[in-house]
Order: C-alpha cells, then structure tokens, then sequence
C-alpha cells in the first residue's frame, strides 16, 4: 500500500515513510486514524477517478449536458441546477454515477490537503492526472463543469 501511495504523490518510499512518521508525530497534526486507513481511502477515490470503464465520466456527460446548452458556455444558474441535481441522487442513475465522481474527487483533494499536508496546489495537480483527459476533453461543457468543481474544492 505504502508502495502505491510513494508512486501516487511521486515521492520515493522511503522518504515517504519518514513524512508519514512526521505527519504522525507533528503536534500541530491529529491523526485519529492509521496512516494504512488513509492510504486506502486515497486509493479508493483514485481508483473511481481513472473510471477504467468510462462509465462515470459519461454519466457526468449526461448530467451536465442535460442542463447545458451545446455551444454555449454554461451559466451560473445552470451550474447550479447540475450541483443540485447531485445532491442525494436517486442510486442507480446518471446522477448517481456522477455524483459519485465527484465525491471521490472531493475525498482525494482532501485527503492530499488536509490529511497528508500537501497544498492546495500540490492536491490538485495530483488529482490532474484523473481529470485532464476531461477538462482538455472533446465536450466543454463537462470541461467548464469540472473546471468550476476544481475551482470550488481549491477555494477559488
């Protein structure tokens, strides 16, 4: 697991662990759970993220596109209306899958910030190798919904 987290965030083993034993042992840092868990939660967000199948992407797709104009960038209201519609979606839908991507994304941000320390920055570049291939993507308005999402979780 360990070996999958230093590949993750592109750091050798070894030096992970000493920033894991930092991470533990810093008084400013509360670790209520073992470094292991947290390894396991960030894999998990990671591995909804690739969307080996593609099926989460094309839910978001349909979501997004049901609320958005093709060809016209998409409004405030319309982004709203797509945040709402995520909210608590009925399980076994577009909205679902959808919504599900999104917190996976939240959770492996948060994880990288607010758990391992990395900045807000450093977060989303890692979580950039899950979401470029949709931000540089051949629909935009998934593009710009996505860019607006990552906007938010970074707190701009």
């Amino acid at each position: 697991m360990m070996n999958w987290l230093a590949n993750e965030v592109g750091i050798g083993e070894e030096q992970l662990q000493l920033y894991i034993g930092f991470l533990s042992n810093a008084t400013t840092f509360s670790m209520d759970i073992h470094p292991c868990d947290m390894c396991a939660r960030l894999q998990n967000s990671a591995i909804t993220l690739m969307d080996i199948d593609g099926a989460y992407i094309a839910a978001l797709a349909a979501v997004v596109n049901e609320f958005i104009t093709p060809g016209v960038p998409p409004s405030e209201e319309q982004m709203t209306l797509i945040a709402t519609a995520l909210v608590n979606p009925e399980e076994g839908t577009s909205y679902a899958l959808a919504a599900e991507w999104f917190d996976a994304l939240a959770e492996y941000i948060g994880i990288l910030n607010n758990e391992m320390i990395f900045s807000t920055e450093e977060s989303l570049a890692f979580a950039d190798k899950y979401t470029a291939s949709v931000t540089g993507g051949d629909d935009p308005a998934v593009a710009a919904y996505i860019a607006a999402q990552l906007a938010a979780l970074s707190g701009g």
